[in-house]
């Protein structure tokens, strides 16, 4: 089967959107754009092809495989395209030594973040835990069929959430420290992105959690994550000026 490819490496290519990966929440069951994204497409072509072998997509040998083997042919992309720009390994290693990157994880954004992520995930764990206990204890099972669709989304995000941060951080490092313009407008072009699936993370999480608090008031702690969320929302708007 011929393998999907990036219309960064093939121009001819007009199926995918140029990098439309890059910026997105990674929830491919609920986007609308699949059928425009090379990276969708590729995970989908090698999900069948373990199906057809009689293999588990999720074994965690086999997903080791997929990773060494998408190293391979990044390898092989970089390789064609710096033998295209006539840049040879002599260059790369003649080049002087790239400077220390700023420490972004003392920033208040990532420590915001990782706050975040680390009080939802013990609110879920101890949601969990309580409804385990109840059926344990008392042989009673509490529904969460009218909560579902927030869990969901709390779950999702807020793993998703702390490492964008991040990402803002750097690609604003990336970007005052780029010399060259062709290139310095391409990384400005992108910024927008990062700082709409940020908004996205936090606003769906917020929007959850608070519909969350109101089914179940007895979840204190719901509101304090959404408080957290707002603070997060608070730095990036910061630095949008």
């Amino acid at each position: 089967m011929k393998k999907p490819t990036d219309r960064q490496f093939n121009p001819d290519n007009k199926k995918f959107e140029l990098g439309i990966y890059n910026y997105c929440d990674r929830w491919c069951e609920r986007c609308p754009d699949t059928a425009k994204c090379f990276l969708y497409a590729k995970e989908q072509t090698t999900k069948k092809k373990h199906l057809e072998r009689g293999e588990n997509p999720n074994d965690l040998d086999i997903m080791m495989k997929d990773i060494i083997e998408s190293f391979r042919e990044t390898h092989e992309l970089l390789e064609a395209q710096m033998k295209k720009m006539e840049i040879i390994k002599q260059d790369l290693a003649e080049s002087p030594e790239p400077e220390e990157e700023p420490d972004f994880d003392k920033h208040p954004l990532v420590k915001k973040g990782r706050r975040y992520f680390e009080l939802t995930h013990k609110f879920l764990n101890e949601f969990t835990f309580e409804r385990q206990r109840m059926i344990m204890q008392f042989g009673i099972e509490i529904s969460i069929d009218d909560i579902s669709e927030e869990i969901k989304i709390i779950s999702w995000y807020h793993s998703l959430l702390p490492s964008k941060c991040w990402r803002l951080l750097y690609d604003l490092y990336e970007i005052e420290r780029e010399t060259d313009w062709e290139l310095k407008k391409i990384q400005l072009n992108d910024l927008p992105k990062i700082y709409n699936l940020i908004d996205k993370c936090v606003k769906e999480s917020k929007g959850a959690l608070l519909s969350f608090s109101k089914k179940r008031p007895e979840t204190a702690s719901v509101k304090k994550l959404a408080g957290l969320l707002e603070e997060i929302k608070e730095e990036v708007d910061k630095l949008k000026k």
